[in-house]
């Protein structure tokens, strides 16, 4: 995990330009696997790690330690929203069974999580202890920031480094908005598709996959201000997203 001077910076330079027609504004779609930049940045090429993934693009908390990832970064979840995460996926051609072990396993503490969510002390469909999130947002997936009254997103610098890179620098950020708690009946993958995503994967030679076994998966942005991370000291509970990591849709 990455260590970053507690310095950091916050700016009101505008962002890119306001999202295509049909989007709100602060919408963007984030970059995948095999993009020049993502391999440049932080390393997502299967060919490089070896295996085939979910499309973890990384999200980052400017707490010192914390820096990108999704791993030793989570957001605590509970019983409810297990329960909501079952309720939204699709019945389709796919087995509910294995769109669940998709996106949860059951983490062995001796290692790390292998899947985007993880149980402790029991299966997601057993009497487990814990239930969590590596703080990610799916790759080749919309995903909305935080805009200025003029729909212009807001840019936010922290002095850090990619997981890929050497040096530190000062690296512009987006600020992520999520499905907020409260939203839960509202929204839907269809009727806002940046709240709720489709979970994806990368096959062999970065190869885009948006199906698991001839089925949809759908997992919700889960907003950090209603599911913190585990991370905060003095820099609240917001997640950013890097610019370079998105782009229009």
């Amino acid at each position: 995990m990455l260590n970053i001077s507690r310095t950091h910076k916050r700016t009101l330079t505008l962002g890119n330009a306001p999202s295509a027609p049909g989007y709100p504004p602060g919408v963007f779609r984030a970059r995948k696997y095999g993009d020049p930049l993502m391999v440049r940045l932080m390393g997502l090429d299967v060919a490089g790690l070896g295996t085939t993934n979910f499309q973890n693009i990384d999200l980052f908390h400017p707490d010192p330690g914390a820096g990108f990832g999704g791993v030793s970064k989570f957001q605590r979840l509970g019983q409810a929203q297990l329960d909501y995460l079952k309720f939204i996926q699709p019945v389709d051609a796919g087995t509910f069974g294995s769109k669940m072990n998709f996106l949860i396993g059951n983490r062995d503490l001796t290692g790390a999580p292998i899947r985007p969510y993880w149980t402790e002390g029991g299966d997601w469909d057993g009497a487990w202890k814990a239930f969590k999130f590596g703080t990610i947002v799916f790759g080749g997936q919309l995903v909305e920031v935080e805009t200025d009254a003029s729909g212009k997103p807001r840019i936010f610098q922290f002095y850090s480094k990619y997981q890929e890179t050497t040096v530190k620098e000062w690296i512009p950020f987006y600020r992520l908005k999520g499905m907020k708690w409260a939203e839960r009946n509202a929204v839907t993958h269809q009727s806002h598709p940046w709240k709720i995503q489709r979970a994806t994967w990368a096959d062999w030679g970065n190869e885009y996959v948006d199906t698991w076994h001839s089925g949809q998966v759908y997992h919700p942005v889960w907003d950090p201000a209603d599911f913190p991370c585990n991370y905060d000291g003095g820099y609240g509970s917001a997640l950013y997203i890097a610019t370079a990591f998105v782009e229009q849709p």
